[in-house]
């Protein structure tokens, strides 16, 4: 009879064990799934934000005219503000201040707790997220995805172990008065004059 004992509770134990270890095993999948979830969710919202500072810088280009930004990477920090003394606000030159529209935002948009930020390249201006936030390719801006003004962009906006998620870029250009006029070529010029002199 003590046998019997014996033998119920060894396959007690071995049954409460692998019960315990499918538990164990089933929850570390459940949190793995949230969490990749959760990443792919802050991509989209990347996504999303790109596109709406896109469509305000756009907004006051067409305004304000944008001539450029100070430094080679700046925070976007300042879409949030009423009004401004001179053609300088924030990092932004603009040729027609008064002009400005803001508040553009109530808060500044942000993801991780971190601003997003203007980077001035060879190809223009772009909106990046900014540095120290994690998108769900595992990659760390600044730090395990360097992004400065020598980064080509554009090709990393079209990468998914770049700035690529679910066939979103989550990186944006934006255009500036400057970048519209270094598109004019010689013959809007002549056509201008032409057309000036009649």
């Amino acid at each position: 009879m003590e046998e019997q004992q014996e033998k119920r509770s060894g396959r007690f134990s071995w049954y409460a064990l692998i019960g315990a270890l499918l538990f164990v095993a089933l929850c570390v999948s459940v949190t793995m799934k949230f969490l990749s979830q959760a990443r792919v969710a802050n991509d989209e919202l990347i996504a999303d934000h790109v596109v709406q500072l896109q469509e305000i810088f756009k907004r006051i280009n067409q305004t304000c005219q944008i001539t450029g930004f100070r430094h080679e990477k700046d925070h976007i920090d300042f879409l949030n503000v009423i009004s401004f003394a001179g053609t300088v606000i924030g990092p932004m030159n603009v040729l027609k201040p008064n002009n400005w529209q803001g508040p553009y935002v109530e808060e500044s948009l942000t993801m991780n707790g971190k601003d997003y930020q203007l980077v001035s390249t060879k190809e223009g201006y772009y909106i990046v997220p900014g540095d120290g936030v994690k998108l769900s390719n595992g990659k760390i801006i600044g730090k395990t995805l360097i992004i400065s003004p020598s980064s080509n962009i554009e090709r990393m906006m079209r990468d998914p172990d770049a700035l690529l998620s679910s066939n979103r870029a989550l990186a944006g250009r934006i255009e500036t008065y400057q970048t519209e006029f270094d598109k004019l070529t010689k013959t809007d010029f002549i056509d201008e004059e032409i057309e000036a002199s009649y």
